[in-house]
């Protein structure tokens, strides 16, 4: 019997074990545009994880920041 419990996520693990789905439920907003409501992980044995609906911003930018030195080494960040 699978449990479904759901919580929010805090820190997520950098590995997930084989049968985890990312869902992600959206609508059509325009030409070539999707309006994403709902986004989870759920796990095999049930437990489901909310994702919220936007990525913190912060993180993105830092995100990008950091692969765009990686990518280009030699370039100067950014500011």
């Amino acid at each position: 019997m699978s449990r479904t419990t759901t919580r929010t996520a805090k820190a997520l693990p950098s590995r997930f074990p084989v049968g985890t789905k990312f869902v992600i439920e959206g609508r059509r907003a325009g030409e070539g545009e999707v309006q994403v409501f709902k986004r989870f992980i759920e796990f095999p044995d049930g437990t489901l994880v909310r994702l919220p609906p936007r990525p913190d911003k912060r993180r993105a930018v830092a995100l990008r920041r950091a692969r765009a030195s990686v990518a280009d080494p030699a370039r100067p960040p950014s500011r």
